[in-house]
């Protein structure tokens, strides 16, 4: 059976992979330029970056999906704000994993790439912190998270209900 929301349970992927991949680039090029790995190596970077490419667009999917129940709860500018953060991350992420494959090349082009994929994979990094930020704040700051709650809470009432909380008495009482 799937979650739902199904989007907070997938975003996860492409975030993680885009704060991997810029070390897992750099990494790379130091061991290639000292001949520590062969240049099939970067058949690695290759793949993590295909599967940052592949999953971003899925993520943004299901943020749509859920687009519509959330309204009821966030303003539809918050919403639209976040989508446009998404749609630059899946291009770029999209981007990254073309240019890696350029990066199989053997001297001075498949160099050229894989300093290229590097450079896109700091832009998909800084994008992925920027749409992750702004999904946290759609949930945790405008209470997103109370389209999918039984008994949600008005936004703004952060007072814990102590009155469930068991009382005990100490011994000099």
């Amino acid at each position: 059976m799937l979650p739902e929301p199904l989007h907070p349970a997938i975003v996860h992927l492409p975030l993680a992979l885009a704060l991997l991949l810029a070390p897992g680039i750099l990494l790379a090029i130091v061991a290639l330029r000292t001949q520590f790995l062969p240049l099939r190596a970067w058949t690695g970077v290759v793949l993590v970056a295909v599967t940052l490419g592949a999953s971003s667009p899925v993520a943004l999917h299901t943020g749509e999906s859920d687009e519509e129940r959330i309204e009821g709860v966030v303003s539809e500018a918050m919403i639209e704000g976040h989508e446009a953060r998404a749609d630059r991350f899946v291009f770029a992420a999209l981007a990254t994993a073309t240019l890696s494959l350029g990066g199989l090349l053997g001297g001075a082009r498949g160099e050229a790439a894989r300093f290229a994929t590097l450079a896109a994979s700091v832009l998909v990094l800084v994008l992925a912190i920027q749409v992750g930020q702004s999904g946290g704040e759609l949930v945790y700051r405008h209470g997103a998270a109370q389209a999918y709650t039984a008994r949600a809470a008005p936004v703004g009432d952060l007072t814990p209900d102590v009155s469930a909380v068991p009382r005990h008495e100490s011994e000099g009482d």
